[in-house]
């Protein structure tokens, strides 16, 4: 696949921090909008107007803001367009875990083709809101994430170049380091072209919408800003389910249900093992292991051999009635950082009936999913890094 560099806007060193946003989970959001509420030069004031304005902001007057705020700062010198394409380099510190990539332009013909992708299924009015943004605005601050199987000497590369001084480099409101260098030299571009030639296939890791949205509106966009992130640098996270009842079950007859499939273990102490074919399950005031039995995963699916699957189709649907837990009102996720006494204080409260721990996919099952042209069950996988909005722009 062809990746191209491209001349960003982006915002000048005084003002980085402040113009980009956490936008990847509740936390981060909050705090972000904390933050940039009286913030004149935020990327939020560009990606969601409506954030500063108490009156509902029809579309088109919400779109007519972004580019009017984007063009005004541009004329403030608060951004600035890089006058030659380049490649970027970007390097997140988060807690010990560092990820280093590549930002460049992916060709949408790619996706198309199938040389790109997927795992997840995407939702048609959140593919909607992005195609409306981006037709009208015509600027992207979101680069997708896609992985790949690392190639010989992208690490040493990237090693020798991230000796130098970075052109950003600061530490977000939620912590994380972030730091970024351009990458403008003929030979260090060609260089970055033929390692990528070499990659047979390559996965989204988040962005599906994003990936989507742009397709729809293919060929007025014909590539996509993305974050190139070899797959040994990634870390996935589960998500926690807990449900807000039992489908008129009680504990007892819910347990008698689940023993029909599984071995089901109480846990005297601790928690659950996070391993793979143990799915953890409090119920009432007590800790379970539900034991997956082996004849579940020898499917050619491999979709149908995950754990998350397996509570999704003998659980929540055969058992619970769930038909679709993408939509199902009964279902919560949490992302599977969350300490679990903050899962459990629903079930606790009296608010929710029961919880579930599994131990997070891998990239490698992932891959398997995504190359027998399959997706993951929702809320399959939390995958860091999460991008900061805003460090980079792709107008088109």
């Amino acid at each position: 696949m062809n990746i191209s560099p491209f001349k960003a806007i982006r915002a000048g060193k005084p003002f980085v921090k402040s113009f980009s946003a956490s936008l990847y989970d509740n936390e981060a959001k909050e705090n972000s909008l904390r933050l940039n509420r009286n913030n004149l030069h935020s990327f939020l004031r560009i990606i969601n107007p409506q954030l500063f304005h108490e009156n509902v902001l029809e579309p088109q007057d919400s779109f007519q803001l972004s580019i009017h705020k984007l063009e005004e700062l541009l004329n403030e010198g608060i951004l600035s367009e890089d006058q030659t394409p380049s490649f970027y380099i970007y390097q997140q510190q988060k807690n010990f875990d560092v990820y280093t990539g590549i930002i460049g332009l992916a060709d949408l013909d790619a996706y198309i083709k199938g040389d790109i992708k997927k795992h997840e299924l995407t939702r048609a009015e959140k593919e909607e809101k992005m195609v409306k943004f981006m037709g009208n605005v015509k600027v992207n601050g979101n680069p997708v994430l896609l992985t790949f199987k690392n190639v010989l000497g992208l690490d040493n590369f990237l090693r020798f170049k991230t000796e130098d001084e970075p052109e950003y480099n600061f530490i977000g409101e939620d912590g994380t380091w972030h730091q970024i260098w351009s990458i403008k030299d003929n030979k260090d571009i060609e260089l970055i072209r033929s390692l990528f030639n070499k990659i047979d296939a390559y996965y989204i890791a988040d962005g599906h919408h994003r990936f989507a949205s742009a397709n729809l509106l293919y060929p007025h966009i014909k590539q996509v800003m993305c974050c190139f992130i070899s797959a040994d640098q990634l870390n996935i996270h589960g998500f926690h389910r807990y449900l807000r009842d039992l489908n008129g079950l009680k504990s007892k007859d819910f347990l008698a249900e689940l023993k029909k499939t599984f071995t089901v273990n109480h846990v005297e102490e601790g928690h659950p093992a996070r391993v793979e074919g143990i799915i953890g399950l409090f119920l009432k005031d007590k800790w379970y292991e539900l034991v997956v039995p082996e004849e579940l995963k020898k499917n050619e699916n491999p979709r149908y051999n995950l754990d998350v699957h397996i509570l999704d189709q003998y659980i929540f649907k055969d058992i619970l009635g769930i038909k679709d837990s993408r939509t199902s009102s009964c279902i919560k996720y949490m992302n599977g950082e969350t300490d679990l006494k903050y899962l459990i204080e629903p079930i606790q409260k009296g608010n929710a009936k029961a919880a579930f721990v599994l131990k997070g996919v891998t990239i490698d099952e992932v891959m398997k999913v995504s190359d027998y042209n399959e997706t993951m069950p929702p809320k399959s996988t939390w995958i860091e890094p999460k991008m900061r909005s805003g460090l980079l722009l792709n107008r088109f």
